[in-house]
C-alpha cells in the first residue's frame, strides 16, 4: 500500500512539472488532426473558379461584387477560413458542429470581426448534397460546391478531408495559407488559430505537389506487374475478348493505358488509382475497359471500399458496373449520387464517375491522334 501511494505521489509530482508519462499522451480519435497547422502551398487555388451558388447576403458576408464566377481569392478580409469538406466524410460531419461554433466566436469579438472570412467548399459533392449539409448543422458561413473536384486537385493534398486552411493576406494583397487535416475537436483551437495566422503570415511552402484528382495517372495499385496483367487479361475475359496479350501504350506524357489483343480485336484498359477523399478513408483503384469507340464494356475493381473501409462485395461491384457498363465516352457523363451510388459508397462512386468525366477527354485526345479510332 505504501509503495503504491509513492507512485501516485511521484506521478501527481511529475504531471506538476509538466512531465507526462508516455502512457498518458493524447491519443487521437479516429479522423482527429493534430490541431497544428503548417505552411502550404496554394498553387493556383486563389483563382479557380468556383460555381456562384451564393444569396445576395451570403455574397455581402464574403465581400463578392457581382453573381458570377467565384474565387477563393476575391474573398475579402485579412483573413480566409476554407473548409475542404465532403457530405459523407465521417470526420466532416464531427466537425461541422465545430466550425459554427467557431465561426460566432470570430463574430462575436471586435478584433477579427470583419476581418475574417469563412468559406467551405463540399469537394466532389452536388449542389444538393451541399445545400442539405449546411442545412443539417445550420451552418451560420456559406458554402460552395467543388463537383469535379477542380479546387481540392490544386491543393495538391492526398490527406483527405476536412481539410482547414488559412489564408492570410498580406499587406501587399499576397496570399499565404497554412493547413491542418482532419477534425478538430475543440472551436477556440481553431480560434486561436485565426489569431496566430493574424499576426503571423507564414513562410511560403513552394513544395512540389501531385495534384489529388490526378492519382489515376500517379497512384499505382497494390499489385505487382504480374498480378496487374492477370487482372487486365480477366478484365478482357469478361469483356467478351479471352485469351488477350497485354500492351502498355503511352497515351500521353503521363499518362499509360493498355492495349488489350485476341484474335485480331482490341480493346483499351486503363488502370485508374484516385486518392481518398476523406482522412478516414482509403484509396480506390480499378480497371475500366472500353473499346475504340468510346464505349466502356468493362469495370473492374482492385480495391475499393465503402463505409468502415469494407471491400466491395459481388452485389456492390454488380451495381457499379449496371451503371458504369456502356456509357459513352462521346458524351458528357455526371454523377448523380441519388442513382449512381453503392448504398454507403458515395464517395468512391463519385471518384469512379469523376474518372470516367476525366477518360472522356483523354480517350477525344487518343481519337485526334490517331490511337482510337472510332
Amino acid at each position: 500500500m505504501r509503495g503504491r501511494l509513492f507512485i501516485l505521489a511521484l506521478s501527481g509530482a511529475l504531471f506538476a512539472l509538466g512531465v507526462v508519462p508516455a502512457h498518458a499522451e493524447k491519443v487521437r480519435k479516429l479522423g482527429e488532426g493534430e490541431g497544428v497547422f503548417r505552411p502550404v502551398a496554394l498553387a493556383a487555388l486563389p483563382g479557380i473558379p468556383l460555381r456562384d451558388t451564393l444569396t445576395s447576403e451570403q455574397r455581402s458576408y464574403l465581400g463578392i461584387g457581382a453573381p458570377g464566377a467565384i474565387t477563393l481569392g476575391a474573398v475579402r478580409g485579412d483573413l480566409v477560413v476554407v473548409e475542404f469538406f465532403n457530405s459523407s466524410c465521417y470526420a466532416c460531419a464531427l466537425m461541422a458542429p465545430v466550425m459554427d461554433q467557431a465561426w460566432h466566436s470570430v463574430e462575436a469579438r471586435a478584433d477579427l470581426k470583419g476581418r475574417v472570412r469563412f468559406v467551405g467548399i463540399g469537394v466532389g459533392n452536388t449542389l444538393e448534397q451541399v445545400r442539405e449539409f449546411h442545412d443539417r448543422y445550420d451552418t451560420p458561413f456559406p458554402m460552395l460546391t467543388d463537383t469535379e473536384f477542380t479546387a481540392f486537385d490544386t491543393l495538391g493534398t492526398v490527406e483527405g478531408t476536412p481539410y482547414l486552411i488559412l489564408l492570410r493576406r498580406g499587406a501587399d494583397g499576397t496570399l499565404t495559407a497554412r493547413a491542418q487535416v482532419g477534425y478538430i475537436p475543440q472551436a477556440d483551437v481553431v480560434v486561436a488559430a485565426v489569431t496566430a495566422a493574424l499576426a503571423d503570415a507564414p513562410l511560403a511552402d513552394t513544395t512540389p505537389r501531385e495534384m489529388a484528382g490526378a492519382g489515376w495517372r500517379t497512384l499505382k495499385p497494390p499489385l505487382s506487374e504480374t498480378e496487374l496483367d492477370a487482372r487486365l487479361v480477366a478484365a478482357a475475359t469478361e469483356a467478351g475478348l479471352p485469351g488477350a496479350t497485354v500492351a502498355p501504350v503511352k497515351v500521353s506524357a503521363d499518362e499509360t493505358f493498355y492495349r488489350l489483343s485476341a484474335g485480331g480485336k482490341s480493346l483499351w484498359a486503363m488502370v485508374a488509382g484516385r486518392a481518398k477523399v476523406c482522412n478516414v478513408c482509403h484509396d480506390i483503384f480499378f480497371i475500366v475497359v472500353f473499346d475504340d469507340s468510346g464505349v466502356v464494356v468493362n469495370f473492374a475493381p482492385i480495391a475499393i471500399t465503402k463505409y468502415k473501409n469494407v471491400e466491395f462485395d459481388e452485389k456492390d461491384v454488380a451495381f457499379l458496373k449496371g451503371r458504369v457498363v456502356g456509357r459513352l465516352l462521346s458524351r458528357e457523363i455526371v454523377f448523380d449520387p441519388t442513382v449512381d451510388a453503392v448504398s454507403t459508397a458515395t464517395m468512391s462512386s463519385a471518384l469512379v464517375f469523376d474518372t470516367l468525366r476525366r477518360l472522356r477527354e483523354t480517350w477525344a485526345s487518343m481519337v485526334k491522334a490517331g490511337l482510337a479510332k472510332p
